[in-house]
């Protein structure tokens, strides 16, 4: 059972990465730190985090990729360096 149970999660996962654990958790039957983990395990980082309290895109560059505040400023010539 606890095989299906993952699979499914893994699939919704997949399928719909800005989901979080608490929906797919729900649908799954399963605990949220249990699809939470699973994530993980499977190397499946969510598309959407929360950033006060609103849903941010997440940049799957790393950490060199540039803020949307540094794109604005290049986009209307300012320097981010101020």
């Amino acid at each position: 059972m606890r095989l299906d149970e993952r699979a499914r999660a893994v699939e919704l996962l997949r399928r719909h990465p800005g989901w979080g654990a608490p929906r797919i958790a729900r649908l799954v039957g399963v605990s949220v730190s249990t699809v939470t983990r699973w994530r993980q395990e499977e190397g499946l980082a969510p598309a959407l985090k929360r950033v006060g309290g609103r849903r941010r895109r997440v940049s799957l560059l790393g950490p060199s990729a540039v803020t949307l505040g540094e794109a604005l400023a290049r986009r209307i010539g300012r320097s981010s360096a101020a």
